[in-house]
């Protein structure tokens, strides 16, 4: 009926319901449960989605987001190695990796 209502996934809706649950204080915020849902559910969702999605849309409409992001990445992994070699992290001790 509404253009929000099309654009809110079954997935959205029951994240979004169970935030707003557990935060009223009707569900615990810990529970056994949440582990199966966190270590086999959960996982498995994410490749379900990505296997739906139409990738030669989703680059065509991202466009130049898409090309932020990637140099955003590769530069974030450039820093990350030059913070290696600029500021060695001995001070740690066995704990520096």
């Amino acid at each position: 009926r509404y253009a929000w209502g099309r654009a809110m996934t079954p997935a959205l809706v029951s994240t979004v319901a169970g935030l707003t649950l557990s935060n009223l204080g009707i569900l615990p915020f810990k529970h056994a449960a949440y582990g199966v849902v966190n270590g086999y559910l959960l996982p498995l969702a994410v490749p379900l989605l990505l296997f739906s999605a139409d990738l030669r849309k989703v680059i065509r409409e991202s466009g130049r987001l898409l090309g932020a992001f990637v140099i955003g990445a590769f530069a974030t992994i450039l820093g990350t190695i030059a913070a290696l070699y600029l500021f060695p992290m001995e001070s740690l001790g066995p704990d520096a990796w």
